[in-house]
């Protein structure tokens, strides 16, 4: 709304400056922050009739003429997609998903002992792998991985054991 087509007139309108805020020494995106916080906190705080939009930096809630909705339709035309050329929408390859799963910060590798502390396999490269080897479930030797449990006369560790402890076999 414009001032020169005000319902009250020009004249019934003032300007009051409510705080002056400083943003010497702030980056432009720290100073575009504290100033839409303080414009948020008067909006707030006096709840002004004649600010149509409630939120400080949004024009979410402002209505637009049919003239100005074609403007911007008619500037957008034969432009590409915001969201074309995103990585990721496409389909991995084979290639790239094995190397997702070997970069992965989640794999961990598995070594299987006996109760007699005598490692039974190679280490598997994760516990999916482990699991399928020994016709097993992923989430019960993820279980005896987190508890230190023996599952199926077998222990599971993360890690090469050295120094054994027997709080393992209980």
């Amino acid at each position: 709304m414009f001032l020169w087509n005000i319902l009250n007139g020009y004249l019934n309108f003032t300007l009051e400056i409510l705080e002056v805020v400083n943003v010497e020494g702030l980056t432009s995106a720290e100073a575009r922050v504290l100033l839409l916080e303080r414009e948020q906190h008067y909006i707030d705080l006096l709840d002004p009739e004649y600010n149509i939009l409630k939120t400080a930096g949004s024009n979410l809630g402002a209505k637009m003429s049919s003239e100005a909705k074609a403007k911007i339709s008619v500037a957008k035309l034969g432009k590409p997609s915001h969201r074309k050329g995103l990585k990721g929408l496409e389909a991995f390859t084979v290639e790239s998903l094995h190397k997702m799963s070997e970069n992965s910060g989640m794999k961990k590798s598995v070594y299987v002992y006996n109760s007699a502390h005598v490692l039974l396999y190679p280490a598997f490269s994760s516990i999916k792998a482990c699991a399928s080897s020994l016709e097993l479930s992923r989430f019960q030797i993820g279980r005896a991985l987190d508890k230190d449990k023996t599952l199926e006369g077998y222990i599971f560790v993360s890690s090469i054991k050295e120094n054994w402890d027997n709080s393992i076999l209980k």
